[in-house]
């Protein structure tokens, strides 16, 4: 909590524990008016610093079995959390979103899989790995990666893509403004 406090710039001067409850419930009051008054971007920024301070980031791959319309909503949050970590512009945040969904749906209407995300260099790249039944062909699903890899070209540059057998593997790296 006292983090979450420092993140967005709170007057708190002492630990949360030392102040009476009087004190503690005014500086919860204020942390929640200064949440609801965030924008996206702001909230973005709060978040990536929270996650910083607390060495929050995610480690190692994260698995998403996509099976159904509401594992897609899960895949969906995971990937706005690496963005976040990655410290990618919410536009571009929504544009990868949508882009993996699409990858997702695509992957669903071949019978499922799993999507793995990682932060490779630490947090400077993402990798996304694509495991899908044993009945896809590598053409399938070269064709349903070929829409993210074509929405993400303005905004992120592609390092790394291999398909091999049941996978298929990328790594994208947030093309910064010089």
């Amino acid at each position: 909590m006292e983090e979450a406090l420092a993140a967005l710039g709170s007057r708190a001067t002492e630990p949360l524990a030392s102040v009476d409850a009087t004190r503690r419930a005014l500086i919860i009051n204020q942390f929640m008016r200064r949440v609801r008054n965030l924008t996206v971007r702001e909230s973005d920024a709060v978040e990536r610093d929270m996650l910083t301070r607390a060495d929050a980031f995610p480690q190692g791959e994260r698995p998403w079995q996509v099976k159904d319309a509401l594992s897609l909503v899960a895949l969906r949050n995971g990937v706005r959390l690496f963005c976040v970590c990655m410290g990618v512009d919410w536009a571009e945040s929504m544009r990868m979103q949508s882009a993996v969904a699409e990858l997702g749906r695509a992957l669903l209407e071949l019978g499922g899989g799993t999507v793995r995300l990682e932060l490779l260099d630490r947090g400077e790249e993402l990798a996304i790995t694509i495991d899908h039944p044993d009945h896809t062909s590598p053409v399938a699903l070269g064709t349903a990666l070929r829409p993210l890899v074509e929405q993400m070209h303005a905004s992120f540059e592609r390092t790394y893509e291999v398909h091999q057998g049941r996978r298929a593997a990328m790594r994208l790296r947030p093309r910064r403004a010089a």
